[in-house]
């Protein structure tokens, strides 16, 4: 269901040089339908501080890599503990920068 919220995320992206037409946004959809639409990335931002435990296992099940931000707590070093499991260690940023 669209609301502010994608617009606020919209607007950041933008505001940082990525070009509108590259954003969507997905609803829910049927797990096929779901699964597919890994087709079209190239990559994986995983999310923070909450890093995305299935999400990410779905993205790199599918081939496409994820980018992970590990941070202190034990809920944002899930993708640390993913990726350097799989040998992916080189995905996981330790700051922001």
């Amino acid at each position: 269901m669209p609301g502010q919220h994608r617009q606020r995320v919209l607007d950041r992206l933008v505001a940082l040089g990525v070009d509108s037409t590259r954003i969507e946004f997905q609803g829910r959809c049927p797990l096929r339908e779901y699964l597919e639409l890994y087709h079209r990335l190239d990559i994986s931002l995983d999310t923070f501080p909450y890093n995305g435990h299935t999400t990410s296992l779905d993205s790199l099940w599918m081939g496409v890599p994820v980018v992970s931000l590990a941070q202190t707590s034990a809920v944002s070093r899930g993708g640390l503990s993913l990726l350097s499991n799989l040998g992916l260690g080189e995905l996981v940023g330790q700051s922001p920068d």
